[in-house]
């Protein structure tokens, strides 16, 4: 978390036009174990620890992203585990009767198509760009961000849980990739056959 912070412009006051919803952050809570030390923490990260907001309240981005690592710092978990955890929670989720129903009626097309709306329900200042070869079954999702917002762990991050959902949407062998990751944004490879 440290290293994140000091490489924001403004430590844990930058960018608060960017901003999450508190349920990203409530959700590993509950799923993270780990003794923390929010005493170690910058005051508006520990109080996200000590008075968790309701999920539905937008909160600073940075405060959403210096929490996950304070998590992901005192849990002790290696990046990789990380990275399969992501996967897991999301396969966790769309086994839920609900999104089953939807896997039904849902193309990886449809899918890619409403995904910058979905992605603006949790995110606000992290802009989507997708583009989708519907023929040759790819498509591209471009992620632009104010420098060092996101670091590259969280462009993984996210790559891992957003491919349980495409594989739910019929798409056979589906991959989401990152191909490009910098301090300002992401591009995302998709693939299905």
């Amino acid at each position: 978390m440290g290293m994140y912070l000091r490489d924001l412009p403004d430590g844990v006051n930058s960018y608060p036009e960017c901003l999450a919803k508190a349920s990203l952050i409530r959700t590993m809570m509950e799923l993270v174990p780990a003794e923390y030390d929010d005493a170690r923490m910058p005051d508006p990260v520990a109080e996200l620890f000590r008075h968790p907001p309701p999920k539905n309240k937008w909160i600073p981005e940075v405060h959403s992203v210096a929490a996950h690592f304070a998590l992901f710092d005192a849990s002790g978990l290696r990046e990789s585990t990380l990275i399969d955890m992501a996967k897991d929670l999301t396969t966790k989720m769309v086994q839920s009767p609900m999104y089953r129903i939807l896997a039904n009626f849902t193309s990886p097309q449809r899918l890619l198509s409403g995904a910058a709306k979905r992605w603006q329900a949790l995110h606000l200042g992290l802009p989507l760009q997708i583009e989708v070869d519907k023929e040759a079954k790819r498509g591209t999702i471009e992620m632009q961000h104010e420098p060092h917002i996101w670091t590259s762990l969280a462009h993984d991050w996210t790559a891992a849980s957003w491919e349980p959902l495409l594989r739910l949407s019929n798409a056979k062998n589906g991959t989401i990739q990152v191909s490009r990751s910098s301090p300002t944004g992401a591009l995302f490879n998709v693939r299905w056959e």
